[in-house]
């Protein structure tokens, strides 16, 4: 391709995109991907269907080979008996375009692979735009229910991975318990859903060796009992899950799935995947991962990193403080202020700090802050030399969200006098969900961000920049924290009230 050919291409990308990537193409002398501190963010769903006893178990000699039906249809029933677990499906996972590197000696073949990775981050950039509406109704609607309220604790939520998960649960539902999951997901029907959780999907994956941003999903199915195979198919199609088969409550099952989990969490979660387990009960469990790796766009240096006092509810502690001055934008509404920390290849992480005699939950309550974080030209703005001094901190959390989903409107999956799992199985009846823990963590340092989370889910029987003003902006209490993805959707969120 010609130079001229190329620009005229490009000339049709929006010129955000087209600034970030030409800003990291015109660096010659500086590598253009440095591994070195990564940020991860993990969230593993497991939903498992809890069968009694009296509940006829069929059995079949060979394994489903997937029908493919849509929902619908008729339902054709999965039939299993096996000595070992299996992996019967295996899904092929989208191909990213490779980052341009500077190993390319003539201008055509870089060129070429410039072309096709601008153009897959417009289709991102795209798949974002489509579905941003949803993902920020969700996030404004369901995290100041999941982050109020920590006390003395820090507390830490991913929105993007509870949006997925939540998509795939609706896909074993039916009647008021489905409508109640797509009404809290913003969606109209089953169909407009799927389609929600592509663009969800395509606008936060990215493995083109600059960056890591991976989801897989996955299912897990009781040998001896009958599933509606479609059903199966389709989250395998929509949802790119594998789909996995064994005796549940068997050692070898358990260690397969806490196999998986590691593999897709980075080892981020190894300790946290061998406490996962299935029951001999459970007649069914879904899981799902999200895995992202970048680094700071300006990172820290450890040679200014010193100890300093946090103000922390429990009182004074001494933690290790980073700092920085760089001439940023300021952001400010009811009770708070607000920088954003950019990430080398997309996303930011933004640092929201109540004013003096604010609480973080009287910060949550009035529920701006997530109008500020998607708006970069928030009215409440301005340029400044901003004094950075932000603490580093490993904050992990465990929370339970049945409650939570309860008082935002999912109530009939929790009861199961009115729970529909039909797209499930014909043969299962009387389901609730029993437990829905959600665990995070995330650690910062000088060079990055490392976060990952899990969820459990049981379900049983029964320009140029002017300088104007010059601000300190110290981290010294407790603070907020949105870290977004490629697209700028809420990856995490959280409350830090002890470094």
């Amino acid at each position: 391709m010609k130079k001229e050919q190329l620009s005229e291409l490009l000339g049709q990308v929006d010129d955000d995109l087209l600034l970030e990537a030409d800003r990291k193409r015109k660096q010659p002398r500086r590598k253009l991907w440095i591994p070195i501190a990564a940020l991860a963010a993990c969230l593993c769903l497991i939903v498992g269907l809890a069968a009694p006893a009296l509940w006829n178990r069929p059995t079949s000699d060979n394994p489903p080979s997937g029908s493919g039906q849509p929902l619908g249809t008729e339902k054709t029933p999965i039939q299993m008996d096996a000595t070992r677990p299996r992996v019967l499906r295996s899904p092929t996972y989208p191909a990213s375009a490779p980052y341009p590197t500077e190993s390319f000696e003539d201008w055509d073949a870089y060129s070429a692979q410039y072309e096709a990775w601008i153009l897959e981050r417009y289709a991102a950039r795209e798949a974002g735009d489509a579905s941003d509406r949803a993902v920020n109704a969700f996030t404004e609607a369901t995290a100041p229910t999941f982050l109020m309220n920590a006390g003395t604790e820090n507390r830490v939520y991913s929105p993007v991975n509870v949006y997925l998960a939540l998509s795939m649960l609706a896909e074993l539902t039916e009647g008021n318990s489905r409508a109640q999951i797509l009404e809290l997901l913003d969606v109209e029907d089953v169909e407009q859903l799927r389609t929600q959780a592509q663009n969800v999907w395509r606008a936060n994956y990215s493995k083109d060796g600059a960056l890591t941003s991976v989801l897989a999903n996955s299912l897990w199915l009781d040998e001896s009992l009958s599933y509606n195979d479609d059903t199966m198919a389709l989250l395998a199609e929509e949802y790119y899950a594998a789909s996995h088969w064994g005796h549940m409550g068997t050692d070898a099952y358990n260690e397969l799935l806490q196999q998986w989990l590691k593999d897709n969490t980075g080892g981020l979660l190894d300790a946290q995947a061998d406490n996962v387990e299935l029951d001999p009960s459970c007649v069914l469990a879904l899981a799902s991962t999200v895995y992202y790796q970048g680094k700071w766009a300006e990172e820290f240096r450890t040679a200014q990193t010193h100890e300093d006092v946090f103000y922390s509810p429990e009182g004074e502690q001494t933690v290790a403080y980073m700092e920085m001055e760089t001439v940023d934008i300021v952001y400010w509404g009811e009770g708070y202020t607000a920088v954003r920390k950019e990430m080398e290849t997309g996303g930011y992480m933004w640092l929201i700090l109540p004013d003096e005699g604010v609480s973080v939950d009287e910060v949550l309550a009035g529920n701006e802050v997530w109008s500020m974080t998607r708006n970069p030209t928030w009215e409440n703005s301005k340029t400044a030399t901003v004094h950075l001094k932000m603490p580093k901190f490993d904050v992990v959390s465990q929370t339970d969200l049945i409650e939570g989903f309860q008082a935002l409107g999912i109530t009939d999956v929790f009861d199961y006098t009115v729970s529909d799992f039909s797209p499930l199985s014909q043969e299962l009846d009387d389901l609730e969900v029993t437990q829905i823990n959600h665990a995070a963590r995330v650690t910062v340092d000088e060079e990055g961000c490392t976060a990952a989370a899990f969820t459990v889910m049981a379900v049983d029987a029964m320009g140029a920049w002017i300088t104007e003003d010059e601000i300190w902006f110290t981290l010294d209490r407790p603070f907020l924290f949105v870290l977004t993805g490629l697209t700028d959707q809420p990856l995490f969120t959280g409350v830090v009230n002890q470094p």
